[in-house]
């Protein structure tokens, strides 16, 4: 009877494929998080856009919008929000560098979704389609110093636009002209 010889593996053979799929694991793990993490702070991002320009549209449906309308405070009524903030402190935009304070003069909005919505506390210069009020989301509701807030312009016809993509000729308050601005969205930010 011919003797029969089992294969397999050997424990050497098994504990080498453990240690690569350890070290895989290692070095994909992280980033899967990090792009988990990335795309809710984006689709937080894109709520509250999307929440700004049907306020904006509201508002000037049944108010009207007109040179040095103040859409700073005024337009929250037109949000549903879950909290009046007048403590917190946010991260600002990438362009910046100091946290943004929510006081009882300049009060912030949080949103259902826990981001944190501030108004830049100004009114619009003209009526035209390129007059723009700037607000701040931040997507985590707290100054963490990783400047990772989105800061979004509103305009009079109900757009809303990040940083680095403005209208051209945008008219801030003042007036202040500007245009796209690069590197002024978080990295995980796109349209």
């Amino acid at each position: 009877m011919p003797e029969s010889r089992h294969t397999g593996f050997t424990l050497a053979e098994l504990l080498t494929v453990l240690a690569i799929l350890g070290v895989i694991a290692a070095f994909t793990i992280p980033k899967v998080l990090q792009a988990q993490q990335d795309g809710r702070k984006l689709s937080m991002a894109k709520e509250a856009a999307g929440i700004l320009s049907d306020a904006v549209l509201q508002y000037k449906m049944r108010v009207g919008i007109t040179p040095g309308t103040s859409l700073d405070y005024d337009i929250f009524q037109y949000i549903n929000y879950a909290k009046w903030d007048t403590t917190s402190q946010i991260d600002v935009y990438p362009l910046f560098s100091s946290p943004l304070t929510c006081t009882p003069a300049a009060p912030c909005i949080k949103l259902h979704n826990g981001g944190i919505l501030k108004s830049s506390g100004s009114s619009w210069y003209d009526a035209n389609t390129t007059s723009a009020i700037g607000f701040t989301f931040d997507p985590d509701g707290a100054y963490t110093g990783s400047n990772d807030s989105v800061n979004f312009n509103v305009y009079t016809d109900g757009a809303v636009r990040s940083r680095e993509f403005l209208k051209d000729n945008t008219i801030y308050p003042g007036p202040t002209v500007r245009g796209p601005e690069a590197g002024g969205d978080p990295s995980w930010f796109r349209w």
